[in-house]
């Protein structure tokens, strides 16, 4: 028969380091494990068995939970850590980035220290186009939030599991079975219905703390059947887990509805380490190597640090660059050292921990409340009104956007129905129709200015994030496949093949997801249809991106006179997706004798480089992907110039245009 080791078990901070790892790594931008989210799958199944453990032992030792020792423990390991990163991302937040990023990247900052930031961020209501809130420097808390909120009833939980010991084991073991099933199921039937609340939300999680709890359990009770399986037998039940938790790294994307039946995976996989690990020595137990236990020892507070740091220097145009992005990693984990040294051992088990746990629990709440009422008010607006009241107010630029979104064009993923704009005059027998996503949007502006009224009726029909691509897919920002993209667009193609347009505009992204093998058949299968509908089709590829807010670098890199630094404003062109669709639609344009290849990139980007002002002086970027309008206003006749190039192909009457 097996030994249980029941003492300090190394192998679990080794777990601990597998999961911050694979998280690191997926925040990183580096593009190798992507599904490396499921690292906070394996805390919350590490959390449930070790808590479990601990109040099971206080249950058994006093046969009650005492709540306010309880919590005050939480208290005394947790928050104050979380409150030192946070206030010190938020001082940095203040003096390195714009006024318009600090607002818009800190505005979890309240429902962080109460713990609910999960909260916030399954609710909170996002413009399409408000890229900057969707890189909050507090995003990663979220996970904080579900296990607190775990911990507020799982004591209770155990109390009333508690009672059931003197009856069988096997009630405990079913009590838990049951909390399991119907956690799960509420995960699965709310992750299809709305994936991003099931993501956030602690009761679709409670299932993965229940598993945790069962495999503690499992090991307690006088069940002797796994402990009569061999040495070797554990190592490859171990080896399973650790092969389960990587390949889910490897593997699973962020285009998956998620947690639901994929979230199985990883947290079988933790369950089957913790579980073997109970019966191997530690000594021989690779998940015990001193490295990954120093890493596991530091996991909490690396898991803190790693988000904010690598955003920031995200904001300065750094994501993607191994080299600077190692470097933030290393910075982030000298970060996690720091505060775990002098922060985060002291409260835990050092000199502050032997505070009664009332004066703990009354103190925290104190701080936190007066640091949300009093602290953050003057500081917000001290940053958003008096340090830079004589500077240009660059976040004005976010709305500065075509008229097709004033007048309700596109409803973005609100509703399939295809909402036709109309511009110039409906009774002329010259019509243009405009159709694509945003990046296609973005260039309305110049229509007007070379299709002229009376002589042309432009029709416009956009949906945002929607490409004209011949495929379903999965849409991160709502969690789930964009259906309605798919019933608009199919309609869309149906008006035109009645309007039969003289002229149709088409483009999209080319930032979506799709194989290369799907990006042609997808892109030639609509291209095909509409050549059929229109006499002549120009295709508008997807335009560079910035590796910046282009406002928020302007507003970071102005001066108090009013005049700005542009040289620190620009990246070059390095975005191999959008030359991979540029191949992709020459060849295919190349084709189809009535469509032509409207290549306006060097009108945004001209000499490959992409900057957030002209040296004019006129903002290009609205954000770090869209052009303004009032510099595609400028571009009509650059913009015409390329249309009369491609003209000369065929017999097509060379427009005229007054420069």
């Amino acid at each position: 028969m097996a030994e249980i080791h029941n003492s300090y078990r190394t192998d679990l901070q080794g777990l601990r380091a597998i999961a911050i790892l694979l998280i690191v790594l997926a925040h990183s931008s580096l593009g190798i494990f992507h599904g490396g989210f499921i690292g906070v799958d394996v805390f919350f199944v590490l959390s449930g068995f070790l808590i479990t453990g601990l109040l099971y032992k206080e249950l058994e030792l006093t046969e009650k939970i005492s709540l306010i020792n309880f919590y005050a423990r939480r208290l005394k390991r947790l928050l104050p850590a979380l409150l030192f990163m946070v206030l010190v991302v938020f001082f940095l937040a203040y003096f390195l980035l714009s006024n318009l990023e600090f607002t818009k990247q800190l505005s979890s900052f309240n429902y962080v220290l109460g713990w609910m930031s999960n909260i916030y961020f399954a609710f909170r209501e996002i413009d399409y186009f408000d890229d900057l809130s969707k890189q909050d420097l507090f995003l990663h808390t979220w996970s904080l939030g579900v296990e607190e909120q775990f911990y507020i009833i799982w004591p209770f939980v155990m109390v009333l599991i508690y009672k059931l010991k003197n009856t069988v084991w096997a009630g405990i073991n079913l009590s838990l079975f049951l909390i399991f099933v119907i956690s799960f199921l509420v995960s699965v039937i709310w992750t299809n219905s709305d994936s991003i609340s099931a993501f956030y939300m602690m009761p679709s999680r409670i299932w993965q703390f229940t598993l945790g709890a069962l495999i503690f359990f499992y090991i307690k009770s006088p069940n002797i059947k796994l402990k009569v399986l061999t040495s070797n037998q554990h190592y490859v039940m171990q080896g399973i887990g650790i092969t389960l938790v990587i390949s889910s790294g490897l593997f699973l994307s962020p285009r998956l509805s998620y947690p639901g039946f994929w979230a199985l995976i990883p947290s079988t996989g933790a369950a089957l380490i913790i579980l073997a690990g109970a019966y191997i020595n530690q000594s021989n137990n690779i998940l015990s190597h001193k490295i990954f236990v120093w890493l596991g020892d530091h996991s909490y507070s690396y898991y803190l640090w790693h988000w904010p740091i690598l955003l920031l220097g995200f904001s300065f145009g750094y994501k993607g660059q191994v080299f600077t992005t190692v470097f933030l990693l290393i910075l982030a984990l000298a970060m996690a050292r720091i505060s775990m040294l002098f922060i985060e051992n002291p409260f835990w088990k050092g000199r502050f921990s032997t505070a009664k746990s009332s004066t703990v629990i009354l103190t925290s709440i104190l701080i936190v409340l007066s640091i949300i009422v009093l602290f953050i008010p003057p500081f917000v607006y001290d940053k958003y009104e008096v340090k830079n009241s004589n500077r240009i107010n660059y976040s004005a630029w976010k709305f500065d956007r075509s008229d097709i979104y004033k007048l309700n064009c596109d409803d973005w993923h609100y509703s399939s129905t295809v909402n036709k704009c109309e511009f110039g005059n409906a009774s002329s027998s010259k019509t243009l129709v405009f159709i694509g996503d945003s990046i296609l949007a973005q260039w309305f502006s110049i229509l007007p200015k070379i299709y002229t009224s009376p002589d042309w009726n432009i029709i416009v029909m956009t949906k945002s994030a929607c490409p004209m691509i011949d495929k379903d897919y999965f849409y991160e920002s709502i969690g789930r496949i964009y259906k309605e993209c798919s019933i608009w667009r199919n309609s869309a193609l149906e008006e035109i093949d009645e309007i039969k347009p003289d002229i149709a505009i088409i483009g999209n992204s080319a930032n979506y997801e799709f194989s290369p093998k799907e990006w042609e058949q997808g892109s030639r299968a609509i291209i095909d249809r509409v050549s059929q509908a229109a006499k002549n089709v120009y295709v508008i590829p997807g335009t560079p991106s910035l590796t910046f807010d282009g406002p928020g670098c302007l507003s970071r890199n102005s001066r108090e006179d009013g005049l700005d630094k542009l040289h620190g404003c620009y990246s070059k062109v390095k975005d191999p997706k959008v030359a991979s669709q540029i191949n992709m639609l020459e060849d295919v344009t190349s084709k189809i004798a009535n469509v032509f290849l409207l290549n306006l990139n060097d009108l945004a980007c001209p000499n490959g480089i992409c900057s957030a002002i002209t040296d004019d002086g006129v903002i290009v970027f609205r954000d770090a992907n869209h052009l303004t309008n009032t510099f595609v206003e400028t571009q009509d006749g650059k913009a015409l110039r390329l249309i009369n190039e491609l003209t000369k192909k065929k017999n097509i009457k060379k427009l005229n245009f007054d420069e």
